[in-house]
């Protein structure tokens, strides 16, 4: 039985760790496995029918009814078991905002259950990137995110857009110019809602600095600083501290103080302190 969030919660689970290394391998294989369970389903569903349309004798019809009786069994089984596993997700992702090491115990436990509908499985490795994430194994978590897109047209919109939000965060943090511009193009082609859209925002300037793309960081100030306004305190403060280093470099010298000046109004001392890759970067940001 598939182990439950509430169980995890209080009980820890097994070893945080219990996930192995993620293999984009081991993913194709699963997804190969799940596959080939269906169509085996589906072949001996068509052996059953055929039979029992052609068969001549009573002993041929009972055999074609039973094998036609065990896929139809097999296959509500197997329907049973991808809902529940559906059912668990939104209490997986909760989980991993409390206890990331509970909520990789419940989904070492789902991955290995088979077979699984293609959108449920991936949806179960979006979870795990959502760990990784959490856990900042970051290399690990753009490694899943990469595998996981690849399958985009199994997966809802909002699952899209997060592991792009994911993968280009994994990428600046490395310092992968290259790639966070592509997923930021990415981003820009899916239809995000306004959390999303200001999710991005700190996302687009750490790119836009550390590219020394200090005009386009600059471009319609107004209004990022109204959506920085809609983000927690520290973020928000992330971006006007971003633009408080692109005014400064473009020689904007007293838009670059304002900026700098209400970051400190919505940060403390020691989240200002900690943003200080900012300015280490800023004088010679790497080139996409």
């Amino acid at each position: 039985m598939l182990l439950s969030v509430d169980d995890a919660a209080t009980t820890g689970g097994p070893d945080p760790s219990t996930c192995p290394p993620f293999d984009v391998a081991s993913l194709k294989r699963q997804l190969s496995v799940d596959r080939f369970c269906r169509w085996c389903l589906l072949a001996m569903l068509g052996l059953g029918v055929g039979m029992a349309s052609v068969a001549a004798s009573h002993t041929i019809h009972v055999v074609a009814g039973s094998i036609v009786l065990l896929v139809a069994v097999a296959w509500i089984a197997m329907s049973m078991l991808n809902a529940r596993v559906a059912r668990a997700l939104p209490a997986i992702s909760d989980l991993v905002a409390q206890d990331p090491g509970a909520a990789e115990a419940v989904l070492a436990e789902a991955l290995a259950r088979w077979p699984l509908q293609p959108s449920v499985r991936l949806l179960l490795y979006h979870r795990l990137a959502m760990v990784r994430h959490r856990q900042r194994r970051l290399a690990e978590a753009a490694a899943i995110c990469h595998a996981v897109l690849d399958h985009a047209w199994h997966l809802p919109r909002e699952a899209r857009a997060h592991l792009l939000l994911i993968l280009v965060e994994a990428h600046l943090y490395h310092r992968d110019l290259v790639q966070a511009y592509h997923g930021l193009v990415q981003l820009h082609r899916v239809a995000l809602n306004l959390v999303e859209v200001t999710q991005r925002l700190p996302l687009q300037l750490r790119y836009e600095i550390l590219a020394g793309h200090d005009q386009a960081a600059l471009r319609s100030i107004d209004r990022k600083i109204q959506m920085a306004e809609l983000l927690p305190a520290d973020q928000c403060g992330l971006v006007h501290l971003l633009l408080a280093m692109a005014a400064g470099r473009s020689g904007q010298t007293q838009l670059a103080r304002w900026l700098k000046a209400r970051a400190e109004l919505v940060c403390s001392a020691e989240k200002i302190q900690s943003m200080a890759w900012i300015s280490s970067h800023g004088n010679q940001a790497p080139q996409a």
